[in-house]
């Protein structure tokens, strides 16, 4: 479905909600308390620059790592991912 042109749901909506759910379902194994929508608002409403919260940083890490492409990732450079 994401990578299908007819779809009419964005992949990179499709992404972003996965990247959600894992984000979460992180923190939840971390302990925290936190809702989705509370950290999801945090970035989605911050101003440029502002610094984000442990729970916003790993959201927004899910995200990057959802646009990897893996085909040009795996031929190209070598990928690195510390966590």
């Amino acid at each position: 479905m994401v990578r299908d042109a007819q779809t009419t749901v964005s992949g990179g909506l499709v992404r972003d909600r996965l990247a959600l759910d894992a984000a979460f379902a992180c923190l939840k194994l971390e302990g925290s308390n936190n809702s989705v929508s509370d950290f999801r608002d945090a970035v989605c409403l911050a101003r440029a620059g502002e610094a984000f919260g442990p729970a916003c940083q790993m959201f927004v890490a899910w995200c990057k790592l959802t646009r990897i492409n893996l085909v040009v990732g795996l031929t190209g450079p070598k990928l690195h991912i510390w966590v």
